[in-house]
């Protein structure tokens, strides 16, 4: 397969976990500015900043049971097929209580961006949560106050954008490199990139079955 068409000054942030034998991504993606291409300083100053190190992390520490394990980011700048590739991780406790969840299960985060296309929007399936979590006589949506300390986390993360670091400034942005011509899903020639206005936790428990593997594999 061709590699992707680069859309700019983005950088992809991966955001690796794991929970006993259970393994999850979550795919973000920022964009910077002045001229193309990050120096390996830049591009660490960035992960260790407030936002990545601190807001980005605060909803998932409330929200993840202890045993849940914070691998680390990877972060490569898209700007050039040769940018820089940092990977950087933190201490990270859960501190949310009760049984875990099948690997399965998920809280969704929708981020918010200002055009309107079919499908859907960016969203973040974050593996946290407990058996303690679900609302009172349901299973398949979660309590109030569950989700509204994963809201509050995520708004105080976009908040805190656009940022200073190193002396350019980043805005947390969705990336688009397909779309449909004639019912036929294409990769576009230039990528759209999109500024995230706001995020949404939602209500109903969600499901990335890629989590669980494949059938007696």
């Amino acid at each position: 397969m061709p590699p992707l068409p680069s859309p700019g000054n983005v950088v992809k942030v991966v955001a690796s976990w794991h929970l006993e034998d259970a393994h999850a991504e979550n795919i973000l993606y920022f964009q910077y500015s002045g001229a193309p291409g990050l120096s390996t300083a830049e591009l660490t100053s960035f992960l260790t900043s407030g936002a990545m190190a601190g807001d980005l992390l605060a909803p998932f520490v409330g929200a993840s049971v202890a045993t849940v394990v914070f691998d680390g980011y990877v972060a490569t700048d898209l700007s050039t097929p040769t940018g820089v590739v940092v990977g950087q991780t933190f201490s990270f406790t859960g501190t949310n209580t009760g049984n875990p969840l099948s690997a399965s299960q998920a809280v969704c985060v929708s981020h918010e961006i200002a055009r309107r296309y079919r499908g859907g929007h960016p969203r973040t399936y974050m593996m946290v949560g407990s058996a303690s979590d679900f609302l009172s006589g349901s299973i398949k949506f979660w309590q109030a106050a569950f989700l509204s300390n994963i809201q509050n986390g995520w708004t105080a993360f976009v908040a805190a954008f656009p940022f200073t670091a190193m002396g350019r400034s980043w805005q947390f942005v969705n990336v688009s490199y397909y779309e449909t011509v004639g019912g036929v899903k294409t990769v576009r020639p230039t990528p759209l990139v999109d500024p995230i206005l706001s995020t949404i936790a939602r209500e109903r428990v969600c499901n990335q079955r890629r989590r669980l593997g494949k059938v007696g594999g």
